[in-house]
């Protein structure tokens, strides 16, 4: 009996220890950073959300067809939503048109909402509603459906989603995101520089990776 307590302890303390690095190891993957800082500055195009004059900006590179991005989103909006006067947020296009076939064509509706000024609203919309678009052959008359739900001007809306503009706006974020290091969605820079992660963050670890620059 004495033998098998003693297994039994030793059994217990293993598992233990291998929990623990298994938890270790995911706050290494998600708090160390890269050295890469190459991600182009803000500029009015950019879609910002929160405090302009925040010294803590968070970068995400992102595809709205992404099941990964649909996983962050929540916890992103509710850390968005609660840092909004701590931290600047900001959306950057990167959609996998390789594996997605909607990721541009959402990529666009996004960008021609943003024209009237719901870029977030429109991206609010599209991931909520992911399941509906994502496999659909005729996904661009579902977002004029949602463009209709926002109160855009639809004639508007269908000019700017073909715009050229937007198309190469798009294409330059993507591949500015490709020179910074990003191969994957969602990909998050914070100050700069990429937060290492193979798993979409959850409200804690944002707040634990950002709440140490706020001091």
């Amino acid at each position: 009996m004495k033998q098998l307590g003693l297994w039994t302890g030793i059994i217990i303390i293993i598992i233990i220890v291998i929990v623990g690095l298994i938890k270790l190891s995911n706050s290494a993957n998600f708090t160390s950073s890269t050295g890469n800082s190459s991600i182009p500055p803000l500029t009015s195009q950019d879609q910002e959300f929160g405090n302009p004059k925040a010294k803590v900006q968070l970068v995400e590179y992102a595809d709205f067809q992404c099941p990964a991005c649909l996983a962050e989103y929540p916890e992103l909006k509710k850390f968005m939503n609660d840092y909004k006067d701590k931290v600047l947020v900001v959306y950057r296009y990167f959609p996998l048109t390789q594996v997605h076939q909607n990721a541009m064509v959402a990529a666009q509706a996004a960008y021609a909402a943003s024209k009237q000024g719901k870029f977030w609203q429109m991206h609010d919309k599209l991931f909520d509603t992911q399941s509906d678009w994502a496999d659909s052959t005729n996904a661009p008359s579902i977002f004029d459906t949602y463009a209709k739900s926002l109160g855009l001007n639809i004639n508007e809306f269908k000019k700017d989603q073909n715009d050229t503009n937007g198309i190469n706006l798009i294409n330059q974020e993507e591949n500015a995101g490709v020179n910074a290091g990003v191969n994957a969605t969602p990909t998050l820079f914070l100050n700069g520089k990429m937060i290492n992660s193979n798993h979409p963050l959850s409200y804690d670890e944002l707040k634990s990776v950002v709440n140490p620059l706020l001091n």
